[in-house]
């Protein structure tokens, strides 16, 4: 309820919130289906607040000023470059100085709000990988160092492995290995 009316109490809620609008509206407008003028609206004012998320050293928290978090951040970068691509306006160099913040997000040093489990960071690894090759990132340690322990990653860390090979158009043989 909080995001339908423009409030966001968190910015996972928001970013959940507007990622159907944002893969959604067009199938509906094409067919007919609803008039999403307001939705997307209410989407662009959530984009247009989402860098309040944001901690001062570029990744992004679940509430204002709260340390930042790589899944997170990763899950925001995602949705971020999904609505741009859908036309909204995404706030262009706070995404940048946040995939900044991700691509190094899994050094020891790096703050976070939360301490991951192995398979959580796996998983959330991957997904970071994934996504800031979508923001044409070359993320070729990362990538490598999680394909050396394919047999010992998750199913959620393998798929995303997956789709990071194919964003980077790695080979056949390497899409096989993790399939």
């Amino acid at each position: 309820q909080y995001c339908i009316r423009g409030v966001l109490n968190s910015v996972e809620s928001g970013v959940a919130y507007i990622l159907p609008v944002v893969e959604g509206s067009a199938l509906l407008e094409e067919f007919k289906l609803a008039d999403t003028k307001d939705l997307r609206t209410r989407t662009q004012a959530i984009l247009d607040r989402i860098t309040q998320y944001q901690h001062v050293s570029g990744g992004f928290g679940y509430w204002p000023d709260a340390l930042p978090d790589a899944y997170v951040t990763a899950y925001t970068l995602d949705v971020c470059e999904r609505a741009r691509q859908a036309g909204f306006t995404v706030p262009t160099a706070s995404l940048k100085k946040a995939a900044n913040w991700l691509e190094n997000a899994f050094n020891k040093n790096q703050l976070h709000a939360y301490t991951y489990s192995t398979y959580e960071s796996d998983i959330t690894h991957a997904y970071a990988v994934y996504v800031l090759m979508t923001y044409g990132k070359h993320m070729t340690a990362s990538f490598n160092t999680l394909y050396a322990k394919r047999n010992s990653l998750s199913v959620p860390a393998l798929a995303y492995m997956l789709k990071a090979a194919h964003q980077s158009k790695r080979s056949d043989a390497f899409k096989q290995a993790l399939a």
